[in-house]
């Protein structure tokens, strides 16, 4: 009976490590054929855009650039799929515009959908509008720090 027991005793960390190699062999593939692992680069961030994002269909690229500044042109991209695009100045007496909607990601090109759109403040016409598709863009990383959105 004591030789049984110092048998189960001695093979049971045996048997322990057998199991975390397999579970080590799983989770890497595991890790290889993930979605997340295999997508495009993400958008999630405060980004700083050369223009009002997505609100004049006419604009086929956009630059944004992560570095942060206090004023300007800002698109933020949310890990739940939505955006705002905004016009932050250092004065009230400006044309502010601001854009919010979804965003989907395919490869490495991005869908864009406004939810609503809306100028406001010293706008000599101002324009609003709602549920429209702005296009597909391409995703081109310039640098860590810089993103090329380009209209497809």
């Amino acid at each position: 009976m004591k030789s049984k027991f110092y048998l189960l005793v001695l093979s049971f960390p045996l048997l322990i490590s057998l199991g975390s190699i397999n579970y080590n062999v799983l989770t890497k593939d595991l890790e290889k054929t993930s979605p997340s692992k295999t997508s495009s680069i993400s958008l999630v961030n405060k980004w700083q855009v050369n223009s009002p994002a997505f609100f004049d269909i006419e604009i086929d690229n956009y630059t944004l650039n992560s570095t942060n500044f206090h004023f300007g042109y800002f698109v933020e991209f949310n890990e739940d799929n939505t955006f705002q695009a905004y016009y932050r100045a250092s004065c009230g007496n400006d044309c502010f515009t601001s854009t919010n909607g979804i965003y989907t990601i395919k490869g490495n090109s991005v869908e864009i959908f406004v939810l609503s759109a809306q100028q406001s403040g010293f706008c000599s016409d101002p324009k609003q509008f709602s549920n429209k598709k702005m296009g597909t863009f391409q995703i081109i990383q310039n640098n860590k720090d810089e993103l090329l959105l380009k209209r497809i």
